[in-house]
């Protein structure tokens, strides 16, 4: 359904040249779905990539998006009513993504606070220092076992 929404909504776009030689096309009735490029095929490739954003950001924030030839991605309450013979209590609830626990099987997965992502924003500067603090607590473990040895 997504698809020929998408080819339907493009088939509507409108293209012109502009003086400075570029390329500006928009789809009418998709407010902010634009696009402006140095070429032809880039400028269409650019304006359907900023529909599909504009698409799944409107059906996030729950706009009504615009009806084209009979196609609709808007939600229709009466269209989705659940069958009597699911009973939603003896469901489980499967985890998705990147906590689901088969993608964790031999990872380990720590999730870290805002302030910590910002001073270590990829894997290996979180390894990095965290070999680094391995690696200071080997040497302060050294330094109190001399320690302990050497005090009468």
């Amino acid at each position: 359904m997504l698809t020929p929404y998408i080819q339907a909504a493009m088939r509507q776009a409108t293209y012109e040249i502009l003086e400075d030689g570029t390329f500006y096309a928009e789809i009418p009735g998709f407010q902010g779905v634009y696009a402006n490029t140095e070429t032809l095929e880039d400028c269409r490739e650019e304006l359907q990539e900023v529909l599909e954003g504009w698409i799944v950001l409107g059906l996030r924030l729950g706009h009504t998006l615009p009806v084209i030839n009979d196609l609709q991605l808007n939600m229709i309450p009466d269209d989705y009513e659940l069958r009597d013979e699911y009973d939603l209590s003896k469901m489980t609830i499967v985890p998705k993504g990147r906590y689901a626990p088969e993608r964790r099987v031999g990872q380990n997965v720590v999730l870290l606070a805002p302030d910590v992502v910002q001073a270590f924003p990829t894997d290996e500067a979180v390894n990095e220092a965290l070999r680094l603090v391995m690696e200071m607590v080997k040497v302060s473990g050294k330094y109190r076992q001399e320690m302990a040895q050497t005090e009468p």
